[in-house]
């Protein structure tokens, strides 16, 4: 069993949250100000670590026991990554992360400022 935050199409009410069948939600979480949130494609989001110019993103956290993961982990895009996350708290959790090469590509928008994915997806509308 491992302690997850999620922060893009799994979370409630996103698309893909069935994919979470199995883990047991815990809360609405903050990551620590160190994050820099993109969309790729408008069809998911890539969250990565930047101390100098980062800022908080919304996540929710869950518990997904070790059986559940590898359906998590098969679902999720190439370029994003199980890594450690830091939370508004001070707790430093699992997390998917995207690698640096990932928001490199065309198609690909910083969208930090609305705070989370579920945000930059009401604002669009």
């Amino acid at each position: 069993m491992v302690l997850m935050v999620f922060n893009g199409t799994v979370m409630r009410g996103q698309p893909a949250h069935g994919n979470l069948d199995g883990t047991t939600f815990l809360e609405v979480v903050r990551t620590a100000s160190v994050y820099r949130l993109y969309s790729i494609g408008d069809r998911y989001p890539a969250m990565l670590r930047d101390d100098s110019k980062g800022a908080a993103i919304d996540a929710e956290l869950y518990e997904v026991p070790d059986a559940v993961w590898p359906r998590i982990r098969n679902y999720e895009p190439a370029g994003l990554y199980r890594g450690a996350v830091e939370l508004d708290d001070g707790r430093v959790l699992e997390g998917m992360l995207g690698e640096p090469a990932l928001v490199e590509y065309p198609g690909v928008v910083e969208i930090t400022k609305f705070g989370g994915w579920c945000a930059y997806l009401a604002a669009r509308q």
